[in-house]
């Protein structure tokens, strides 16, 4: 019996690399202004630092997105397995349960959790337009309540087990077309048809719609009203922005929601194929997050020229409040000054007065946010990194099963979707439970600090490896620059974290929160010490494994 074969649990992973670039390029696609990160939640609490300017937050943390980008893909040319983070941390630091517990808890319980939080994106964004074109308002003001909120998110949870199951070909094929349709056509059409219209235009024809379907006279004004009343002022219109530096840092923290997860398709780049090669890896993430990051200021410029920046502030923390706050959480927006999710995919009906445009903008983002959250953001990184360590025999081996014709992790799937269909019925039904999850995306950027502390070390404690890979070429004064970036990356996050510390007004800094994820911690490590209990009575040295790269 070969070393592979005593070390891991086979002699190879019997994973395929069957992903191109636009594959992973799309995958990483998480700031298109389509897909509903910053549509979904950025864009609902701008309003809550007034004076702070949303553009030049969102240049600034795309530039410090570069060095994360440099860092995962010099990490991704150097050991591009299946795993990511985990594989990186366990084989570089000297205690691997470091990497366990931080990618247990960060990529797998925590991110099973973002079905119920993009529920309201999948409900609001695409699903509300295609009712509304279909005539039925009823329906559109149900999928924003509760119970429609429950359904959305288990169509995030049903969906991709479809999808999935074709098998990774079919997986790439789904992400570069849902991004064709849904990131860049759907996009043009909204920028297209909008364009012309004037914000006396949009005044107007806004008035003659709500006043029509829901009889609110004047709701233009009435939503600035609301807002105003509601105690969150707004800032100067547009051709009055100043440039107001101390006042938009605060920002980066809140535009991180959607614009950290460039490097997101790092657990998959051993399916990638040439993702040992520095230009297929940066610029499938660094490459994405620019170019999806530029539309995103396009979409948000157009949208502000059509309504007037105070609106824009006004409707949309209107309807985030009615959504996501206070006693009327997940009752719909239904006697809000707001009743329906003040999108530019809605307003393409309300300026042309044809369902069409809206329709196929709704359809192709509902392909988008499905294919590129519900299989992306959700499973594939999940489920491959439960298959890295099963793998390394860290976690039961039926997890490391894959499917005869499609090679498909089906366990690891299955226990992905079980754990987020548990989470949607906790994070809706039951009281409390929402409060205890606001510290997750907090959860998960400390193991990005992990990650880019073990990248520093990397060249210095995995030196052979190294010296092996294209990324060693590049340094400054000496110093890899894997290690420069990895420790810029290292700082902007250290600041992200300040500000959620610092600041209660981003929900992060909640006790009850830090106490429930301190008792999974422990609960994760307590899964650590056993199954290397468990492994060392079968006569398997689990500390021979992480001295180990993975063979394909």
């Amino acid at each position: 019996m070969s070393k592979e074969e005593v070390v891991f649990l086979r002699k190879a992973t019997g994973l395929v690399r069957t992903w191109g670039f636009l594959d992973v390029f799309a995958f990483n696609s998480y700031g298109n202004p389509i897909l509903g990160y910053y549509t979904s939640f950025v864009l609902l609490y701008v309003a809550f630092w007034p004076q702070g300017h949303l553009l030049p937050a969102i240049i600034i943390s795309t530039i410090f997105s570069t060095f994360q980008a440099l860092t995962y893909s010099m990490l991704v040319s150097t050991m591009p397995r299946a795993g990511g983070e985990y594989i990186w941390m366990t084989r570089v630091f000297r205690y691997p349960i470091i990497g366990f517990v931080l990618v247990l808890v960060g990529w797998v319980l925590v991110v099973m959790l973002w079905n119920a939080l993009l529920a309201p994106a999948l409900a609001g964004l695409f699903l509300q337009p295609i009712a509304l074109a279909f005539g039925n308002i009823d329906l559109a003001l149900w999928l924003m309540t509760r119970n429609g909120l429950v359904f959305s998110a288990l169509l995030f949870c049903f969906v991709p087990w479809i999808l999935i199951s074709c098998g990774m070909k079919w997986c790439g094929r789904f992400m570069r077309s849902s991004y064709i349709l849904g990131g860049l056509i759907a996009f043009a059409i909204v920028v297209v048809l909008l364009l012309p219209f004037t914000q006396q235009n949009f005044m107007t024809a806004y008035n003659e719609f709500y006043l029509k379907n829901f009889g609110l006279a004047d709701a233009y004004q009435g939503t600035l009203s609301g807002f105003e009343a509601w105690g969150a002022p707004y800032w100067p219109v547009p051709g009055e922005w100043a440039w107001n530096l101390g006042a938009t840092l605060p920002l980066l923290a809140l535009v991180a929601y959607a614009n950290s997860w460039c490097m997101w398709g790092a657990p998959m780049y051993g399916e990638v194929k040439g993702a040992n090669e520095m230009k297929v890896s940066f610029w499938s993430m660094g490459g994405s997050n620019y170019f999806n990051n530029a539309l995103m200021i396009i979409f948000v410029l157009v949208w502000i020229r059509l309504v007037g920046y105070p609106f824009f502030q006004s409707s949309l923390g209107m309807y985030g409040e009615f959504v996501y706050t206070g006693d009327v959480a997940y009752g719909g927006a239904i006697g809000s000054p707001v009743p329906l999710w003040p999108s530019p995919i809605l307003f393409t009906y309300i300026m042309t007065g044809s369902v069409i445009p809206m329709l196929i903008a709704a359809i192709f983002g509902l392909y988008y946010i499905m294919v590129v959250h519900g299989i992306g953001c959700m499973y594939l990184p999940a489920i491959r990194i439960l298959f890295s360590m099963a793998f390394d025999r860290i976690l039961p081996a039926p997890l490391a099963r894959l499917s005869t014709r499609r090679k498909v992790p089906l366990v690891a799937f299955a226990v992905a979707s079980v754990i987020s269909i548990i989470y949607v019925y906790f994070y809706f039904y039951v009281p409390g439970f929402i409060t205890l999850t606001l510290v997750g995306t907090a959860v998960l950027i400390a193991s990005f600090m992990a990650t880019s502390i073990a990248a520093i070390l990397l060249p210095y404690l995995r030196s052979r490896e190294w010296k092996a890979s294209p990324a060693s070429k590049y340094s400054i004064g000496g110093i890899p620059l894997i290690s420069i970036a990895a420790a810029i990356t290292f700082l902007y996050f250290a600041y992200i974290m300040y500000w959620w510390a610092k600041d209660p007004t981003f929900g992060v800094n909640s006790p009850k929160s830090l106490a429930f994820f301190i008792v999974v911690y422990v609960g994760v490590i307590i899964l650590y010490l056993f199954m290397r209990w468990y492994r060392k009575r079968q006569g398997i040295d689990l500390s021979l494994v992480y001295k180990e790269i993975p063979v394909e």
